[in-house]
């Protein structure tokens, strides 16, 4: 199990629906009737959207991966802005501390990381399957 597949769940699930969703807008019948542009904005709208979601996982992640980076530096007392005892202890004590918005801080970043990612690839894959299946 890693913290990059609830993000892929979601983002893959997202954009099937959103496809279909595509598809009945457009009035047609087969994903190969469906624009690049539009194989392009689905997968954005799902990347963001698996990406807002999905913050929280990766802000614990990301926490735990530099505590571990510290302590390897120097001890318990290297991380000393924070310390942890594992993931769901990290989740705990940011929305303790932080509150909801500190489990969302950065996640305007991820975001805008995200779409432009997962736009392409998606996009690409999908326009290729429609074509060659």
């Amino acid at each position: 199990w890693s913290i990059k597949s609830p993000f892929s769940a979601v983002w893959l699930m997202l954009n099937e629906k959103f496809k279909l969703m595509a598809q009945s807008a457009l009035g047609v019948t087969s994903p190969k009737d469906i624009p690049f542009v539009v194989f392009m904005a689905t997968g954005a709208s799902a990347g963001s959207i698996a990406a807002l979601l999905t913050n929280p996982l990766d802000k614990a992640k990301l926490r735990l991966q530099v505590q571990r980076a510290q302590m390897a530096q120097g001890g318990k007392q290297a991380a000393n802005r924070f310390y942890y005892r594992g993931f769901f202890d990290a989740l705990w004590s940011i929305y303790s501390i932080e509150g909801a918005a500190g489990l969302f801080r950065g996640a305007g970043a991820r975001v805008l990381f995200q779409a432009p990612s997962t736009a392409i690839s998606i996009a690409c894959f999908d326009w290729l399957r429609a074509r060659l299946l």
